[in-house]
């Protein structure tokens, strides 16, 4: 192999290895996001909150840290946002129906809302909820 074509190959490894960052990046997002999502959805559809009371998100976040010690996330406010989200995107399943393609007639069905969340960064999401969206519309 001659120099210039070693520098190709060798620029050539560094793009496919990027890549793979990237991608590994985006698939551990995507895997948190839909954790907290169903986090979030425990919470509502269990109505833990009002099982545990006015100190529910402290004692979650408690029990959870303690368990998983080297894992971050598990903040009484991150928890609150787990829930927030939820709440906030999982109405709109049934609110923004698209138009396929089902044997040449087109259907209306609605998208896939988690899958859709699940590729937006946390913070971009923690951002949405925070800027945009009142305490009380979240109760």
């Amino acid at each position: 192999m001659n120099p210039e074509d070693y520098k190709q190959w060798i620029a050539e490894l560094k793009k496919r290895v990027r890549s793979a960052q990237i991608k590994a990046a985006v698939s551990v997002n995507s895997e948190l996001i839909n954790l907290y999502w169903s986090i979030g959805q425990d919470i509502v559809e269990r109505k833990v909150e009002d099982a545990l009371g006015g100190n529910f998100y402290k004692r979650i976040s408690q029990d959870l840290q303690s368990e998983f010690q080297n894992v971050k996330g598990f903040s009484e406010r991150n928890i609150y946002f787990m829930r927030a989200m939820y709440v906030l995107f999982s109405p709109m399943a049934y609110k923004l129906p698209q138009a396929v393609a089902v044997d040449k007639v087109p259907q209306a069905v609605a998208p896939d809302i988690r899958k859709t969340v699940c590729r937006i960064p946390w913070g971009h999401i923690r951002y949405i909820i925070d800027k945009h969206v009142s305490p009380e519309e979240m109760n």
